[in-house]
């Protein structure tokens, strides 16, 4: 496969996180900006988005944002049917934590959007969105729908790991919430900050990172070093494919999509820098919304989002 692109209006731009309604207010028109429409509560605060819907897969979802009378705004999931709704309070979903003059990044599509600030701070990161099912899956899987964040409740001050530090809320300890509706199943991770095998989680290739499997006794001694790029020092890219338990985060993660519009590379960039480059035939404009060092857990890459 390659990277799936949403098409239509991308948005990248900012949000006034200075007062929990404007914050909500602003989501709402970036998103309909971006194609989503709004189910419910538009103009309050509790406001329920829904994605548009695609036309191959029929995959499609919704998200609240919600003034719970907490320090953040709560993000959570819900399917189109309502059978399925994750529980909206400060312990649950993604915390956006508001203040005077704060403001907040944004990217979306029709498809997904990620609400963070510059840098990786607490409380100040959470994405959602469906994913494209392939072809194989198209008809068994009718809903695929995820959320991520960065803490784990409305006054959690740690840094939490998430999408923005990581490959994934599975990979190393002291995890953010975490949440994916299957075919009306709910998995959800909230207010714990443990790691388990269930969790939202992406595939990165060879044990966690694009590398060889060679040593030598010279100067390379890091197999990490090894075949993560190409004969003319071209990195490798890889397809950002996701997954979670079906229901109890014990259970064996199992992939269930493609992201729309995100991708891998093989090596650590800037957090929040920019690119561009041919992608599917013709040129994208990508953001750095996650550089990886690489440590004894998991390798080094980088995951980047487009926004044109």
């Amino acid at each position: 496969m390659s990277t799936v692109f949403s098409g239509g209006t991308y948005v990248n731009t900012t949000l006034d996180g200075s007062t929990k309604a404007n914050l909500i207010a602003d989501i709402q028109a970036k998103l309909t900006t971006a194609g989503w429409t709004v189910s419910s509560g538009g103009g309050t605060t509790n406001l329920l988005m829904q994605t548009a819907q695609d036309g191959t897969t029929l995959n499609q979802g919704r998200v609240r944002f919600k003034d719970n009378g907490g320090n953040c705004v709560q993000v959570t999931l819900e399917n189109v049917s309502g059978s399925c709704v994750q529980t909206s309070g400060t312990t649950h979903g993604g915390n956006l934590l508001c203040a005077a003059g704060k403001v907040y990044h944004v990217l979306a599509s029709k498809y997904r959007f990620e609400i963070f600030t510059i840098g990786n701070n607490a409380r100040e990161v959470t994405y959602a969105g469906i994913l494209w099912i392939p072809a194989p899956y198209q008809g068994v899987i009718t809903e695929a729908i995820y959320l991520g964040a960065n803490a784990i409740n409305d006054t959690d001050s740690t840094l939490r790991n998430s999408f923005r530090n990581s490959f994934g809320h599975g990979s190393t300890s002291n995890q953010g919430n975490c949440a994916g509706i299957l075919n009306a199943s709910l998995m959800e991770v909230s207010n714990t900050g443990s790691t388990q095998c269930g969790m939202l989680q992406m595939r990165v290739p060879v044990n966690g990172q694009m590398a060889g499997s060679g040593y030598n006794s010279g100067s390379i001694t890091n197999p990490g070093q090894n075949l993560y790029r190409w004969h003319d020092l071209a990195l490798d890219q890889a397809d950002c494919l996701v997954g979670w338990a079906t229901a109890s985060m014990t259970d064996e993660a199992l992939l269930r999509g493609q992201m729309y519009d995100w991708t891998q590379l093989s090596d650590a960039f800037s957090l929040d820098s920019t690119d561009s480059w041919s992608d599917g035939g013709s040129s994208h404009n990508f953001y750095c919304f996650s550089s990886i060092a690489g440590s004894a857990s998991q390798g080094r890459g980088s995951l980047w989002v487009a926004y044109s």
